[in-house]
């Protein structure tokens, strides 16, 4: 899969702030996390005054879950409410899960051979490898050629995506169904009861904004 097409998803953030705020408030205060590639802040039809909400588009996936991971609860110049911040919605798409738990968990191929602990050591120089695990088929028992890594942190899991050989095929997880026995050693496999192996799948919710219109 293309790695750009896979996190172009997950390159948006959504900030609550208050209606003071402004787009240059926002350019300033974000610039840091990574390159912005557009900011758009709703407004009324009625005052033309802003609604306190605003998207900001990222380059890349690795850098908007960096500023959801740095920016949330952050205050803007001349502003006593704290931000929010948190992976926009998908357009399209709602979701009843937390995106930065969703994005610290990737689905991976694992070629052929390789043995689990080169797959974990081949993402550490990406960030903290919380584990690497290779799914195992419940009808036979024997390793299948892919498996999960997972990250400490969402920007971590990004920051693979984007760079890690085109071998691995890798991409943010399903959410997780089951967990792995706690007396498994964190670079085994273990038998994953999950029918459902393949990127994301949208869930139903009222919870999140719409996404905007970039």
């Amino acid at each position: 899969m293309d790695s750009t097409k896979e996190t172009q998803s997950f390159n948006r953030i959504f900030v609550t702030c208050s209606r003071t705020t402004t787009n240059d408030n926002l350019k300033e205060l974000f610039e840091s996390q990574g390159d912005i590639v557009d900011i758009f802040m709703p407004k009324d039809k009625a005052t033309g005054e802003n609604k306190g909400v605003g998207f900001i588009k990222f380059s890349k996936a690795s850098e908007a879950a960096k500023a959801v991971e740095e920016m949330n609860g952050q205050y803007v110049a001349r502003s006593n409410r704290p931000l929010k911040v948190t992976i926009a919605q998908i357009k399209g798409v709602a979701s009843d899960i937390d995106e930065l738990e969703r994005m610290s968990r990737l689905f991976i191929a694992i070629p052929r051979g390789m043995a689990v602990s080169e797959v974990e050591n081949a993402f550490k120089k990406y960030g903290q490898v919380i584990y690497a695990r290779q799914v195992i088929d419940r009808v036979n028992n024997r390793p299948k050629n892919c498996g999960y890594v997972k990250f400490a942190k969402a920007s971590e899991a990004a920051l693979a995506v984007e760079q890690c050989d085109e071998s691995f095929k890798a991409v943010f997880a399903n959410p997780k169904i089951t967990k792995p026995p706690n007396d498994v050693p964190f670079s085994q496999p273990f038998q994953d009861s999950s029918r459902s192996y393949g990127p994301p799948m949208p869930h139903s919710s009222h919870h999140l904004p719409p996404a905007p219109p970039f």
